[in-house]
């Protein structure tokens, strides 16, 4: 059976934490735009249609926090292989370096 062999390029990963962290920070202003454009439709509500309405945007409000968590913690999560691929291959350059 064949060994699987692949190259990881820190320096790449390094810049697509990055880019992903910006598209996070906009995407979390984008949702508080989102947040205040409901604010405002609900007061175009009255009765039950507004509690719906309210009850609704809620829930679809919750869901994207959650979303933007776990996006966030993915990125944590690069971020932390990142660091591990530098350090390993920081070691073998002092391990290759004493041969």
């Amino acid at each position: 059976m064949n060994g699987i062999c692949f190259m990881i390029d820190t320096g790449e990963l390094a810049d697509m934490v990055w880019e992903f962290r910006i598209c996070l920070e906009e995407a979390r202003t984008s949702m508080e735009e989102i947040r205040e454009e409901f604010c405002r439709l609900e007061g175009a509500w009255s009765g039950k249609a507004r509690e719906a309405f309210r009850a609704r945007t809620e829930r679809d409000m919750a869901f994207l926090n959650e979303y933007l968590r776990e996006m966030s913690r993915f990125a944590a999560c690069l971020e932390f292989a990142r660091e591990e691929y530098d350090r390993t291959e920081q070691g073998m350059e002092v391990y290759v370096g004493r041969l």
